[in-house]
């Protein structure tokens, strides 16, 4: 019986160590997505720049350059908003993680002291240990 529940804990706290292998891969997914998003931005904004200063010193035709100048505005937009979104997912499983590891020391030192209060005594023996 005792065995059997020491078994158990154990198994639960290898579920729970696999999960959060499982969530630190999804956080470092993330951590590189939200990288990936601010590239494109900073790409975009590249762009934009190059747009607004040709726009400004009268080249290009003046409409085509008001409707690029405005798509590109709205792509970087679109971007930084997927980059937020990846943002607070990552947060968010970061959270769990912290969680999840405070629930991984608690189960470890609910085996350590289940093991502890279930360690049977060594039998006595009246005989004296042969040297």
């Amino acid at each position: 019986e005792f065995d059997l529940q020491v078994a158990q804990e154990k198994i639960t706290l290898a579920e729970m160590k696999t999960e959060l292998a499982s969530l630190q891969k999804k956080y470092a997914d993330y951590d590189e997505d939200a990288a990936d998003e601010y590239k494109k931005k900073a790409e975009v904004s590249v762009e934009l720049a190059k747009l607004e200063a040709i726009d400004r010193a009268g080249l290009g035709e003046k409409q085509a350059n008001i409707k690029d100048i405005a798509d590109l505005k709205a792509k970087e937009l679109k971007i930084e908003g997927n980059r937020i979104k990846i943002e607070a997912k990552r947060d968010t499983t970061g959270e769990k993680i912290n969680d999840l590891l405070k629930q991984i020391e608690e189960q470890e030192t609910r085996i350590i002291n289940l093991e502890a209060a279930g360690v049977p005594e060594p039998e006595k023996t009246d005989e004296e240990p042969a040297t």
